[in-house]
């Protein structure tokens, strides 16, 4: 389900215009882009710009210099952004930019990305990305980056960007298709469905005619966007009019009178002309400000195609919540509309006020007029004309609807009798408060009109426009809408009061003491990272793994997999009831039950099977409902159809038949979960330990609060990606599922048990996720399991890619919960004991909600209470699973921790900093709290960071910086605040695997999964530090030759979960593992090379060790009977050479391929008989007797022998390792067990470095302990009886015949792998054989014994291919996995940091702004620097969203009504903090920790809860004000509150007074009187 809302798919649509020569490029939404509506338009997409074969844009390239790519899943549609702007920017006429820069400014380069969303980075890199492309840009305020470094001079600086040539422009628009377009000027009206009329007759035309009759639905559409707020099923219409080819409907005309708009033109374009020629008169500013209010609508991206027209007529007919209406109605705008084939001229209010327009009408243009001074006719020369426009969203730059919006124009004079003024005449129009449509404040209006305006006058007018704007019963935040009413009349007229007004720039100075939505440039930072050379290149701040094919949108998603054959899509149904019986499922429409595939429910488990979704070690979720769904949300079917697109509305209309009766009421809050006793266990082992004696601690208290309440909400994760999954069924009873998951090895449980069947025919793959923070693990296994289910069921493959509402009310989200504290403490600030009652709302099933109580309490203690007691629990409810994001329970006891030191501040009427510096702990206290996790003293950093960070954010200058500032400012406070975090991880046991190819590159495999956190970058920089250590030449470019490649459940096992921020380094670990045994195992071959070459190069030496030859170590067995011996030279690992008889027989063995299927076993038998009758026709020298095959039964195998006669001394020689008596018969089984037990019997190798035990049965042998172990093992066994002298051309016939049958054996079983051999590998070592052989004449012929080594390395080569893995002559193995284990003493540590944050808080709108945050964060010496600073501001910004904007809305059943970007607001570029700055500490040493680094990535998100803090404290100052105005001076009930979470505008309002402008003007009316 589209929304348009997030710029993830935002592609550059280019349109030619031939009359004029002309190609126009703008940014477009394609999810809300219909493909007939592109017909004739060019499309580009990210990769369009660049690519990994073409060569990247420099976009690409900035974008991954400045790390401004984390997850990528949002990075294509943010470069597209970008590069629009850069297009646009070169058609203006500014002056040319110097080399290298665009003429596209600062502020425009910032304002380019404003609608684009990003949950990873914080959005700061991507904003120096973009630029750095500016020519004003300020080459110091750009933050680290992989081109220059600190302190290089600017020229330089500049030098070492990625070069941008704006004239080397990238070919948007082909010449194909301008040549295609002039050849056919006329357009064709009517393509099937869709019709485009070229003008007004053929539009009434196709009105009139039978579209529209005979229950034909017809939509006229310009943009589309609508559908993105609507939601609206486009396939519920027959017919689609596109009305943007009709002149009359597309233009834009400017006389004397005003401007008149087509309704078809689009926002963009119309802004544009607002613009236009403004020359300073009154009539342009009033445009210039229609036209600033306008970039506040939606996007740069829908601006781009929504209409004008499209917006009034969503506004007329849907009520759709409009600025535009709004606006437009204060300047006394005109519309045009065509009804019934007539037209009809309108006022904008008569135009809202009537009945909805049906589908047969069409608004042709609005008309906008000119204002002028005495326009009404009056003559007075000092008439003033005022025009503002007001909104109050949640973001300032757009993209989010208004609470409300508001426009005013008045005409004013000067009072000749006093300084006031005298309202002529005023306008004030008001609308998205929760009413139809705009409205003019008409009473309001008529009230003020003529007269003077006084204090008495606003109060009067301001209590009655409260009686007007009053939103209908049900709106959300009410009573903050119509407060906003009055406080945004208050701010226009205010400055009015008592001021004689000469000139209208005072007017201008004066209304900008309010300061609303003043966003002017953004965003500035200062990073302060240090790199560590110690363990180069571990410890540089390199560029994430991948980052550029991110931006170029080559990084390959789960939904960019390639559909396969005869796939189907699925979607879920879901229960909108919290507690009933599903008596039935049935799609509503036919026409969609014809087109459905299947239903999947709970009766389609198979037989054997589970109805499991998601399990933990704490319990499992049912994959559907029963006969009883329990909450609202839970999945009850899923529909499978042909395209995603039906699934989606086959599940949007499904209709649900429940059943309540007789049921007992559901458990909706945590109240009554205690009351009913319904909890989840925690078991006893997770359940943190009370610390000291709470009794004690509060009989030793001054002052005691008892049994204060705080309530926290949920929080959405808002991955970019949504969930998805792919499953495809494979040959015998397999599944292979592709999943964004961070657990891959928990779903691959959870679908075999679903299946039921065993976990070895389950494959799970995951290669990147596109963002997860938690909720990618638990809650992606149902998704993955579903898609299995269904392709398990129909044998089809199934995916699915959820749509942003079906995903937001399943997903679940942060846990709620409600605390209750008690609290004693000393005058001077000193804790002696908390108590906390806690109860979590788990939801439904169980999930990891068990260790919440232990996450909570660890970071609770980051302050020394004196005693700490807690009463914790996990309560069972009606609500949607509620799971782990990131820093689950760390972050609301983050909170919590910093609520109780808060209000302990306020009762003693202190400052707060002061009594956390008092609480803070010290080296012993912070022992008694976390134990052994403390570590040793110098560990403990926090001190030292948090003096540190006072001097850098210059915190106490400020301080009286920001006093000052809130007594002189009415209607602004600010507030600063400084926070502590101490935040304990926990490394996991986690697996590694790194392979060596031969050219020298190396593959590395991972447990964890790379979300954008940065895994594969750091564990590429360990692989190439650790792998150095060999010291060769070459090793300080290994970096470049290391790949990490995906997870495979059945590669590599025992992944976990990627979670708890420490996968990182534990899977660094773990490689560094892998990679120390290689470089044992390649030391000796190293020094042996270096003794007789002096140097040794990387690549040499991985060849040297793949080719060169060796005195292989031999074993025999000798028969006492006849004197035979059976030498093996083991040359090779896995490929034995063997010699019998005095060097007479020669027997080839290779082994480990996979299963034979039949095909390739008759493909054999026939190759190995035309090498019998082969080499007896043209080898009379050779004579291979009777050669035939023998089959093993366990496993396939095959066997060239010869006849009775030879096998006699054969069974003879083997006869003391069988014990037993074997058959001379050709067809004797035992004859290959006894070779397999020559060969491989008591054979052990150190299986710490990938080797195994090898033995033999009865009747074959298994193998143990190599790769997945228990592979099946294939034998070729030939036999050649040779001469004691071979003719050389004898003996290269017989190398290439036996080459030619492993060729064969290769092409069959893996052709895949013909395609990786090399020439450069293969061939010139079968030219090497005879090279080294004598063949001059005086040495025509061969001894056999000279031929052994030429003939193992011959099977080297053969076994390369067919193994298709890394043996050599010096039976090394070049592949290892690990299984990385920490320390349990030293397993847990944590982790310190600390933030300063400064707010500004509008006390008209209850909008905060932050200033400034600064944090200095300890990474102990981080193992890449600019993936951990991106850590630290991706999380710090996703904390905010949490503390201060995100809403997770139910209704009161709990389903969400929060269900999309339309609804739920994450950060955007204009909320996060304008100045930023962020400093990684590198603390030194920490032995005990993994090259002493530590985690980054859920910490800092603790730190956000600084800015809820700094914002109290600002409301601290205004509720404060706010008492003195109602002469409640010294009452300290106003600073003592509770700041809800998140602290929303609305909540924020609240606090500082909804009636604070009616409180200031009855104290301004009260001084009055008593003066």
């Amino acid at each position: 389900m589209v929304t348009g809302g997030c710029g993830a798919c935002v592609v550059l649509l280019s349109k030619y215009d031939p009359v004029r020569d002309e190609v126009e490029n703008f940014s477009v939404s394609s999810c809300l882009t219909l493909v007939c509506s592109v017909d004739r338009c060019s499309i580009t997409t990210s990769e369009g710009l660049g690519n990994s074969k073409d060569g990247f844009h420099p976009i690409h390239q900035r974008f991954s210099g400045f790390h401004a790519s984390q997850c990528g899943y949002c990075t294509p549609g943010m470069c597209i952004s970008l590069f629009s702007a850069l297009v646009n920017a070169e058609k203006t006429p500014r002056a040319e930019p110097p080399p290298g820069f665009s003429k596209l400014t600062v502020s425009e380069a910032e304002k380019a990305i404003a609608g684009n969303l990003c949950r990873c980075t914080g959005y700061r890199p991507i904003v120096d990305a973009c630029k750095s492309f500016a020519a004003d840009v300020d080459m110091e305020d750009l933050g680290i980056n992989s081109f220059w470094k600190k302190g290089e001079s600017k020229e330089t600086k500049i030098s070492k960007l990625p070069f941008y040539n704006p004239s080397d422009q990238i070919c948007t628009f082909p010449e194909f298709l301008k040549d295609e377009i002039r050849s056919s000027m006329q357009r064709n009206s009517k393509t099937s469905s869709w019709y485009n009329p070229f003008s007004v007759e053929e539009l009434q035309s196709m009105l009139e005619s039978n579209l529209a009759e005979n229950g034909t639905l017809v939509k006229l559409v310009v943009g589309n966007t609508g559908t993105g707020y609507y939601k609206e099923i486009l396939d519920q219409y027959d017919k689609f009019i596109d009305l943007r080819y009709i002149p009359e409907l597309s233009v834009i005309t400017r006389d004397q009178k005003g401007i008149k708009i087509g309704a078809t033109v689009t926002i963009s374009k119309a802004i544009l002309a607002l613009k236009e020629g403004n020359n300073g008169e009154f009539h342009s500013q009033v445009f210039q400000k229609i036209a600033d209010h306008m970039e506040k609508i939606a996007s740069g991206f829908i601006r781009n195609t929504a209409s004008v027209g499209g917006n009034l007529v969503m506004a007329q007919r849907n009520y759709f919540p409009s600025d535009i209406a709004t606006i437009l109605l204060a300047v006394g705008s005109t519309v045009n509309i065509m009804t019934d084939l007539k037209h009809y001229k309108l006022t904008l209010e008569e135009f809202l006020g009537r009945s909805p327009l049906d589908y047969g009408s069409v608004l042709f243009s609005v008309h906008i007029p000119c204002w002028e001074p005495a326009r009404n006719g009056s003559k007075k020369s000092s008439t003033k004309l005022l025009f503002e426009t007001y909104r109050a969203a949640p973001r300032p730059l757009g993209n989010a609807l208004a609470y409300l919006n508001a426009a005013f124009l008045a005409e004013v004079t000067p009072c000749k009798t006093s300084n006031g003024v005298i309202i002529d005449n005023i306008q004030l129009a008001f609308g998205a408060y929760g009413t139809k449509c705009a409205i003019r404040a008409r009473k309001v209006e008529e009230f003020l009109a003529g007269k003077q305006l006084s204090v008495n006058v606003l109060s009067e007018a301001i209590k009655l426009l409260g009686a007007i704007v009053v939103p209908e019963v049900g709106t959300s935040s009410a009573a903050y809408r119509s407060s906003l009413a009055v406080g945004f009349l208050f701010e226009f007229l205010h400055p009015l009061v008592d001021a004689f007004l000469t000139k209208p720039s005072k007017i201008i100075s004066i209304h900008k003491q309010f300061d609303i939505e003043n966003v002017a440039s953004l965003l500035s930072r200062k990073l302060v990272v240090e790199s560590n050379q110690k363990y180069y290149p571990v410890g540089e701040p390199i560029t994430k793994a991948g980052a550029a094919i991110q931006a170029s949108g080559e990084a390959v998603f789960v939904d960019d997999i390639s559909s396969p054959t005869n796939c189907l899509h699925g979607a879920f149904i879901y229960s909108t009831k919290p507690l009933a019986r599903v008596k039935g499922v049935k799609i509503r429409s036919k026409a969609l039950q014809d087109r459905v595939a299947g239903l999947i429910s709970v009766g389609d488990i198979p037989e054997g099977g589970d109805n499991v979704g998601a399990k933990t070690m704490f319990g499992f979720e049912p994959l559907f409902a029963d006969d009883l769904t329990r909450f609202a949300g839970q999945r009850i079917a899923f529909v499978v159809a042909d395209t995603q697109k039906l699934a989606d509305l086959a599940a949007e209309s499904a209709l649900v038949d429940y059943d309540t009766e007789n049921l007992e009421p559901p458990i909706l809050t945590v109240e009554e979960a205690v009351d009913r006793s319904s909890f989840f266990e925690v078991p006893p082992f997770l359940y943190p330990a009370q610390v000291g004696d709470f009794s004690k601690g509060m009989a030793e208290a001054d002052h005691k609060i008892l049994s204060a309440e705080i309530k926290l909400g949920s929080q959405y994760y808002f991955y970019m990606e949504t969930q998805t999954s792919l499953a495809i069924p494979d040959e015998d009873n397999c599944m292979v599922v592709y999943s964004s998951s961070q657990c891959p090895e928990f779903a691959h449980s959870t679908i075999a048990s679903c299946l039921g069947v065993s976990e070895h025919n389950v494959r799970v793959i995951t290669r990147r996720v596109g963002g997860g923070f938690g909720g990618k693990a638990i809650r992606a296994m149902p998704v993955a399991t579903a898609c299995a289910l269904a392709a398990n069921k129909l044998r089809r493959p199934v995916r699915t890619y959820l749509n942003r509402k079906t995903d937001m009310v399943m997903a679940g989200g942060r846990h709620p919960m409600k605390v209750t504290y008690s609290v004693g403490f000393k005058s001077n600030g000193k804790i002696t004991a908390l108590h906390l009652g806690i109860l979590i709302n788990g939801g439904f099933s169980v999930d990891i909600s068990p260790i919440m109580p232990r996450n909570m309490i660890g970071a609770l203690k980051k302050y020394d209470w004196g005693a700490l007691s807690f009463d914790i629990k996990v309560c069972k409810t009606n609500h949607s699973t509620k799971s782990a994001m990131r820093a689950p329970g760390e972050v609301q006891a983050s909170f919590i921790a910093e609520a109780v030191l808060e209000h302990v501040a306020s009762v003693l009427s202190m400052n707060v900093d002061s009594v956390r510096n008092r609480n803070l702990h010290t080296v012993e206290s912070l022992k008694l709290f976390y134990e052994d996790s403390a570590g040793e003293y110098f560990e403990y950093t926090l001190p030292s960071i948090w003096d540190k960070l006072a001097k850098s954010s210059c915190l106490h200058q400020r301080i009286e910086m920001i006093q000052q500032f809130n007594g002189s400012n009415k209607w602004q406070k600010r507030g600063i605040s400084r926070v502590p975090i101490v935040h304990e991880v926990a490394l996991r046991p986690t697996p590694g695997k790194v392979s060596i190819l031969q050219d020298g590159s190396v593959v590395v495999e991972v447990g964890g999964i790379e979300l954008g956190q940065g895994i594969w970058t750091k564990v590429k920089q360990m692989t190439a530090f650790a792998l150095s250590s060999i010291q060769c030449d070459g090793t300080e470019d290994l970096l470049e030759k290391v790949r990490v490649v995906q997870a495979d459940t059945l590669s590599l096992i025992q992944g976990g979960f990627t979670a708890g921020s420490t996968t990182s380094e534990s899977s660094c670990e773990a490689v560094r593992l892998c990679c120390n045994i290689l470089v044992e195992r390649l030391y000796p071959v190293k020094n042996k090379l270096l003794d007789k070459a002096g140097s040794v190069k990387w690549e040499s030496l991985i060849l040297q060790v793949l080719l060169m030859p060796k005195s292989g170590r031999q074993s025999g067995i000798r028969c006492a009977s006849s004197g035979l011996r059976m030498t093996c030279k083991e040359e090779i690992y896995g490929a034995p050479v063997w010699v019998l008889g005095g060097g007479e027989w020669i027997l080839g063995m290779i082994h480990g391929l996979n299963e034979i299927p039949d095909h390739v076993r008759r493909c054999l038998i026939v190759a190995l008989r035309s090498l019998s009758r082969c080499t007896t026709r043209s080898l009379p020298t050779l004579r291979p007797c009777n050669v035939s095959l023998h089959l093993g039964m366990l496993p396939d195998c095959f066997l060239a022998y010869l006849g009775t006669k030879e096998l006699a001394s054969l069974i003879e020689a083997f006869s003391p390792i069988c014990h037993s008596t074997l058959s001379t018969s050709s067809s004797s089984s035992p004859l290959f067990s006894a070779l397999a037990t020559t060969v491989w019997g008591n054979r052990q190798f150190d299986s710490g470095r990938g080797r195994g035990d090898y033995n033999c049965g009865d009747h074959g042998f298994s193998c143990r302990g190599h790769g997945q172990g228990g592979g099946v093992v294939v034998v070729i066994v030939v036999v050649l009886r040779v001469s004691e002298n071979v003719p050389i051309v004898v003996w290269r016939i017989t190398l290439w015949i036996i080459v030619g049958i492993s060729m064969v054996v290769m092409l069959l079983m893996r052709p895949q792998s013909l395609r990786r051999i090399q020439k450069s590998t293969t061939w010139p070592l079968l030219s090497y054989l005879p090279q080294d052989l004598p063949h001059s004449r005086e040495h025509p012929y061969l001894n056999v014994s000279s031929i052994l080594h030429e003939m193992s390395l011959l099977l080297t080569v053969i076994h390369f291919p067919l193994m298709s893995a890394k043996a050599h002559s010096q039976a090394v193995n070049l592949s290892t996995s690990s299984y990385y284990v920490p320390d349990f003493t030293s397993m847990h540590y944590l982790n310190y940091g600390a933030a300063v944050s400064e707010v500004e808080v509008n006390l008209v709108t209850g909008g905060t702004k932050i200033l400034q945050a600064d944090i200095i964060y300890d990474c102990g010496q981080s193992l890449n620097p600019a993936v951990d600073l991106g850590q630290v501001e991706g999380a710090f910004v996703q904390g905010l969203g949490f503390f201060m904007l995100e809403e997770y809305e139910t209704n009161s059943d709990g389903l969400v009504v929060a269900d999309g970007t339309w609804t739920y607001k994450i950060p955007t570029i204009d909320t996060i903090p304008k100045w930023f700055n962020v400093e990684v500490l590198n603390s030194g040493h920490h032995q005990k920790r993994v090259l002493s680094s530590k985690a980054s990535g859920e910490p800092p998100l603790l730190l956000a809860v600084s800015v809820h803090c700094a914002t109290r404290a600002a409301i601290k100052e205004a509720r404060k004000q706010l008492s003195c105005w109602k002469g409640l001076e010294g009452c300290d009930d106003s600073t003592i509150f509770q700041l809800e979470v998140p602290a929303t505008m609305p909540v924020v309002k609240e606090l500082c007074g909804l009636d604070n402008v009616e409180c200031y003007l009855e104290s301004l009316l009260l001084s009055v009187a008593t003066s």
